[in-house]
């Protein structure tokens, strides 16, 4: 396990998450998560995840979403390994996180 000096962890706003970072959302989600079941729309296939769905599902609002990126030091720099979108809804005493 990379010790805590060799992980960067980054709070993004949604108005701050640029095209280049959601692509490399999208390719460690692409690659790393999910499998389709025995009843899903392509059985055995990766579940894909576009950078349209991604702003559409999980930054819909710019107020309450956000993302949470894991980023590990490498040779040549810092390479995404994980990552939460995160969005607050506001109740009448206080406020619920949906992590997703």
């Amino acid at each position: 396990m990379p010790s805590p000096r060799e992980v960067k962890i980054t709070v993004w706003g949604a108005e701050t998450i640029n095209e280049q970072l959601l692509i490399t959302c999208s390719k460690l989600f692409n690659e790393n998560y999910g499998v389709w079941g025995k009843l899903g729309i392509r059985p055995g296939m990766p579940v894909l995840l576009s950078l349209g769905r991604l702003r559409c599902q999980y930054l819909f609002d710019t107020e309450t979403c956000s993302l949470i990126t894991a980023e590990k030091k490498t040779s040549t720099g810092f390479e995404l390994v994980a990552q939460a979108f995160v969005c607050t809804f506001p109740f009448l005493h206080g406020k619920s996180h949906q992590y997703f």
